[in-house]
């Protein structure tokens, strides 16, 4: 796979998965590149790769709020 192909497969993740707008002639020309080049399945590893992060971090969110709703201070 070719940086200029790797480059677009971040540029779509970023724009369709992790809500980081990107121009729409930005994402158009990546979609062009990844559909020439056929490099499915390096699209795929990228979307799940981004879908596992963004799910983490909600994860993490929610962890975070759930210990801030918590007790405070020594149960003693």
């Amino acid at each position: 796979m070719t940086k200029e192909t790797d480059d677009a497969i971040n540029l779509v993740v970023q724009h369709f998965l992790l809500d980081e707008a990107k121009p729409l002639a930005d994402v158009t020309d990546a979609l062009s590149t990844i559909g020439a080049r056929r490099s499915f399945e390096a699209l795929g590893l990228a979307v799940s790769v981004a879908m596992l992060k963004t799910q983490k971090a909600r994860l993490q969110a929610e962890k975070a709020t759930l210990i801030a709703q918590g007790p405070r201070g020594s149960l003693h």
